[in-house]
């Protein structure tokens, strides 16, 4: 990822499949809190839009997730379907996890429940407790486990470098009068803070026509300084036109003769469980019930 914030095409498909049906969007939060099921064999991978290089087949795109995103070690193949652990190497003094650089630490984790969290809020639904999973593992949820209704569209974020690996959520519902009947509408938005992977970052946002990123692209969503947007979906980045290292400053990479992106500091051993925490407001965090505008 040569800029520091895209869409991805996966994250696109996975936001494609979980938000056309509320049925998929609660079988995935099940099979993401079950455990049962490894990530690498959601449908999504499956999906023929996929179908782009590198990661051409289901198989090179089950391979990069399961040892690029989480570090698990391949184990051979089971009936000819690739199988990995679900652990990574041990830590060692250049710390990688898969190929998130100059960080160590449980990146499965930290997206599973990141996604599982997202899909809740937009569901509708409190955070499953460990005990309601142990108890339906591998089963369909009864009535009373699927809620009101309520489907609140998912976009997802993929922002790196970061010191470590963080998922953000935000979500907020509509405020609508009360005569309006219905769940309440609203959207969530996730943002998958990753370590670098060592893709170099593009010096300037413009790209030229020839490049391959640019000429290749079956989307053409390429634009310069666009009036309007192209279609119902985009991202854009907003940035002066050339990025260089200042003159006379030391190396900020870990691995000497390394630039592209530097490190953002020492590099990280990540431990303990994975939590969720909301902010205080002071710390950068978000009002429950927002914060209204009253003038002087």
């Amino acid at each position: 990822m040569p800029y520091t914030t895209e869409k991805a095409m996966i994250f696109q498909v996975v936001e494609t499949w979980g938000n056309g049906s509320r049925d998929t969007a609660l079988q995935a939060m099940w099979d993401l809190l079950d455990g049962i099921k490894k990530i690498a064999d959601f449908d999504v991978l499956r999906s023929t839009t996929l179908n782009y290089a590198p990661y051409e087949t289901v198989e090179k795109r089950q391979r990069h997730v399961e040892e690029d995103w989480w570090g698990h070690t391949p184990i051979g193949p089971a009936a000819n379907v690739p199988r990995w652990s679900d652990t990574q190497p041990p830590y060692h003094e250049r710390p990688m996890t898969g190929f998130w650089k100059h960080w160590y630490g449980d990146a499965e984790g930290v997206f599973r429940e990141t996604m599982i969290r997202a899909l809740a809020v937009s569901l509708g639904l409190p955070r499953e407790t460990e005990a309601v999973t142990k108890q339906w593992r591998g089963k369909p949820r009864p009535q009373n486990l699927r809620g009101s209704g309520q489907h609140w569209p998912i976009s997802i974020l993929w922002k790196c470098p970061s010191p470590w690996y963080e998922g953000w959520i935000e979500f907020k519902a509509e405020r609508k009068p009360w005569w309006r009947l219905g769940p309440p509408q609203g959207h969530v938005t996730v943002v998958l803070s990753t370590p670098s992977h060592g893709v170099k970052l593009y010096d300037t946002p413009l790209r030229p026509s020839s490049a391959d990123s640019v000429a290749l692209d079956p989307y053409q969503a390429y634009r310069k300084d666009p009036v309007e947007p192209a279609g119902p979906e985009g991202l854009w980045v907003v940035s002066q036109t050339l990025h260089t290292l200042m003159p006379n400053t030391t190396q900020t990479s870990a691995y000497p003769g390394e630039w592209g992106p530097p490190v953002l500091g020492k590099p990280v051993l990540s431990t303990g469980p994975v939590v969720c925490v909301a902010p205080a407001v002071p710390d950068g965090g978000a009002a429950p019930s927002g914060i209204p505008f009253t003038p002087a």
